[in-house]
């Protein structure tokens, strides 16, 4: 059997827009074995997922033993997504037919032109229509064009067996009935994406006053907005694993949160999502679309619909400024039925409404 190496980003969110690259690779090298080599921050992710055979982890900075670079074995091609030298070097140290990745400002064009079989150049990025006119999934798709010219992808759908969930024996809690919990995720990667805390408490109120109940997800850099939720009277899961968020958002009536990787993970797996979303052109940044099975709303300041607001030094204030009853009035549609939702997102607007 073959044997295909791909190279992902460490940040989940990041990794995950590229994940519909995987499908293809097994269908273009199937029947073939894919051999994800991430970094720790990956490993309990790319081991969820069912497109994945194996998952090595390596070390930035530890150049691998000739017996560990031995022990890989052979493979049909290496796909690297990665813009760093580090991981350009573990490929071209890899024992492959074929590699595959990008030029970058750590990697140059002569590099590549030495390492790679074929390579996509910097001034890939000079395509107007691909740099500002396409989704984030499309542009990552030009790896894959490099041995399929005809490879599309606005965003990948993770079905039933595609991603391996943790599901307890028995749901306790706020979780006991499905389609009762809305799950918000306060947190982000840096403070300048992350809407403020208290305004996603007054939502969570709002929530139970619904009916419903809230809980809360944080990760291990966000336990102090887990410990003002618990203070709130909301429940709060602690770091889950990947594979138990995956088995919560199945069974949540909506996820509601900042643009993070979890929130791609939601969308993802085709639960209704409602992102507050800060930086950059919308629909180059936020690849979700309608897949006829969830509706997926982004909320932005107007100016996030312009393409200088990727550098913008004011764009996480402007973020913070959507207005609490913006997000309310549009999450009390996301249960009320795939029309409610529909017809609201002909009223949204896209403002930082105070």
């Amino acid at each position: 059997m073959r044997r295909v190496a791909y190279f992902p980003h460490d940040r989940p969110g990041d990794a995950l827009v590229d994940v519909g690259q995987l499908p293809t690779l097994r269908r273009i090298y199937g029947p073939c074995e894919i051999v994800a080599f991430c970094t720790e921050a990956n490993r309990e992710l790319f081991g969820c997922l069912a497109w994945c055979d194996a998952v090595e982890v390596y070390e930035p900075g530890r150049d691998w033993t000739e017996e560990e670079r031995l022990a890989f074995g052979r493979f049909e091609a290496v796909f690297n997504t990665r813009h760093d030298a580090d991981a350009f070097r573990r490929v071209c140290a890899l024992e492959s037919k074929a590699r595959y990745g990008y030029e970058t400002s750590e990697v140059s064009g002569n590099a590549c032109r030495d390492g790679y079989t074929a390579h996509l150049p910097l001034s890939m990025w000079d395509d107007e229509d691909l740099r500002w006119k396409t989704g984030v999934c499309e542009q990552g798709a030009a790896l894959v064009r490099l041995v399929e010219p005809g490879f599309h992808i606005d965003f990948p759908r993770l079905g039933e067996g595609n991603f391996r969930v943790d599901r307890p024996e028995e749901w306790s809690g706020a979780w006991r009935q499905p389609g009762k919990t809305v799950l918000i995720l306060p947190g982000a990667g840096s403070e300048g994406k992350r809407w403020p805390m208290e305004r996603f408490l007054e939502l969570a109120r709002e929530v139970r006053a619904q009916g419903l109940e809230a809980v809360f997800q944080v990760g291990p850099c966000e336990r102090s907005l887990g410990r003002e939720a618990a203070a709130a009277g909301f429940e709060v899961a602690d770091t889950p694993s990947w594979g138990r968020m995956a088995a919560m958002m199945r069974r949540a009536r909506c996820v509601v949160g900042n643009d993070t990787g979890p929130m791609h993970l939601a969308a993802m797996l085709g639960c209704p999502t409602l992102t507050l979303y800060f930086h950059g052109h919308e629909g180059t940044w936020f690849p979700y679309g309608e897949d006829g099975r969830a509706v997926h709303i982004a909320l932005s300041p107007r100016c996030s619909r312009t393409r200088c607001l990727e550098n913008c030094p004011e764009a996480a204030a402007c973020g913070r400024a959507i207005a609490y009853e913006t997000v309310a009035t549009v999450w009390k549609t996301m249960w009320g039925g795939k029309e409610a939702i529909e017809n609201k997102q002909k009223e949204i607007i896209h403002a930082d409404e105070r």
